[in-house]
């Protein structure tokens, strides 16, 4: 199982991600510890979801694309997707044909995507966008949770949404981002390892010189906003139960 989501707002965008991955198709995999988050660009990242031989692929392409060189403040957020897109399409075409070389590579990516998220000229934005550059939009106007712990994930950000996400800081996201996280892998054995959490702010400032930033659920800081959120759950009542365990 995996999980990554990104939540954001007017200031900016948070992407939280679990800490293992799935190495090969299907039921043979292995569980393998592994960093999903990645930095792209400036004020860019992405998140792999499914098969790492696949995903780990895409970043590099995407690390390789024009997505990487341009400074994203220049572009809009369509322009990112296209970019991404373009990229992975070029790299997914590359692939298949290599499989007709080379019949041992998988011929099938399956559910394999990159969450990409960012915040460009004309606004924050994520999307989900599959090794065939297939991309799907946003769950709400506020978050984008995919994975095999997706479905657990919204129903916690869908509550979570009742106190209006428009206005909060950027750390009150990391916060929020980091209780999801915790709480879907209280409730699903399969999600586990290191949880990662990455930061882009619309605007620096002396606290955040750099738009992007990387930063650990065990920091200070983090910790006593995930009391603040921890506080209001009480307000919430059965909207927070616990979604059944995934079978």
């Amino acid at each position: 199982m995996t999980l990554v989501l990104a939540v954001g707002n007017e200031a900016g965008v948070v992407l939280a991600a679990d800490g293992v991955g799935s190495y090969g198709p299907g039921i043979g995999s292995q569980q393998i510890p592994h960093k999903k988050l990645h930095a792209i660009g400036d004020r860019i990242a992405c998140g792999e979801v499914g098969d790492l031989s696949i995903t780990t692929r895409l970043v590099e392409a995407l690390r390789a694309s024009q997505l990487a060189k341009v400074p994203t403040g220049s572009l809009t957020a369509d322009e990112c997707l296209e970019m991404a897109r373009k990229a992975i399409a070029q790299w997914t075409g590359e692939y298949l044909k290599s499989v007709v070389i080379n019949t041992a590579l998988p011929l099938d990516g399956g559910r394999a995507l990159l969450l990409l998220a960012g915040v460009a000229q004309d606004r924050g934005f994520a999307y989900g966008i599959t090794w065939l550059g297939e991309h799907s939009e946003p769950d709400t106007r506020h978050y984008l949770a995919r994975g095999s712990g997706a479905q657990s994930a919204r129903i916690y950000l869908d509550a979570y949404e009742y106190f209006v996400l428009s206005g909060r800081p950027v750390l009150s996201l990391q916060a929020l981002a980091a209780r999801v996280m915790e709480r879907v892998a209280r409730n699903n054995m399969e999600i586990g390892g290191d949880i990662s959490l990455m930061a882009i702010h619309r605007d620096a400032s002396d606290e955040h010189p750099v738009p992007l930033v990387e930063m650990s659920p065990t920091n200070s800081a983090i910790r006593g906003a995930i009391e603040h959120w921890e506080l209001l759950e009480s307000t919430i009542g059965e909207m927070l139960l616990p979604p059944p365990a995934a079978t």
